[in-house]
């Protein structure tokens, strides 16, 4: 892929809660400058990045129940409600993750489709968790909030808060891009750090990466 092309896959993230305001105009800055697809932020964040990325091409991503995904369905709905009103283009939301663990698909996909509703027609990525799930549930989970209308299917938060967290592997996203059988539109996110992961991952069907190493893998770029 050329420079550019990996630059357009790129959701340069940044979703530390004590952020200031002025690393968050940073990386907007930094995603103008590379092309990058989208920055990824907190709420908090998106009335600014909204202003600083207007008329650049650059989407605002919300990244909303982020990063445990427990709120209840409404509030996840609210939340990204409120963030298009901010100027969010695009909503990553966590997917809750217990009643993947539990089965209880009827659950997911009322949730997939009260955050999809409430965001109005703007890109959705729903986030499963991989790490804590196993395949029967991730694969059951990726197809449930496909038919419910999501844009995308994501891997993980990348939060290391959970235990049982790594980084996303070639596995995985083919384990995505089966379960949602061309429905939508595949994310990695969690522990990309390098250029080599970057293709590998894009070789297995993702078509969007999360990271907060965009300027390390733009770095380690090299002509294939």
């Amino acid at each position: 892929m050329t420079k550019s092309e990996l630059a357009a896959l790129l959701d340069h993230t940044l979703l530390k809660p004590e952020a200031p305001y002025s690393d968050v105009e940073r990386v907007c800055r930094e995603a103008v400058e590379h092309g990058f697809a989208a920055c990824a932020l907190l709420p908090r964040n998106v009335p600014l990045a909204a202003r600083v990325l207007a008329g650049t091409g650059v989407a605002v991503c919300a990244a909303v129940s982020y990063p445990l995904g427990i709120v209840p369905a409404d509030m996840k709905a609210r939340q990204a409600a409120a963030a298009v009103a901010d100027g969010a283009d695009e909503i990553d939301y966590v997917i809750n993750v217990g009643a993947a663990r539990d089965g209880d698909w009827q659950t997911l996909a009322e949730e997939a489709a009260l955050v999809v509703s409430a965001s109005g027609g703007k890109v959705v990525k729903a986030i499963l968790e991989m790490p804590c799930l196993t395949e029967r549930e991730a694969r059951e989970a990726a197809r449930v909030v496909a038919d419910a209308g999501v844009t995308f299917v994501k891997s993980s938060t990348g939060y290391k808060g959970f235990k049982e967290m790594r980084p996303t592997t070639v596995d995985d996203v083919k384990l995505m891009v089966d379960a949602v059988a061309g429905k939508v539109k595949v994310k990695a996110a969690g522990g990309i750090k390098t250029y080599e992961q970057v293709k590998a991952l894009v070789a297995a069907g993702a078509e969007r990466i999360g990271t907060s190493s965009s300027l390390a893998i733009m770095d380690g770029w090299s002509p294939d």
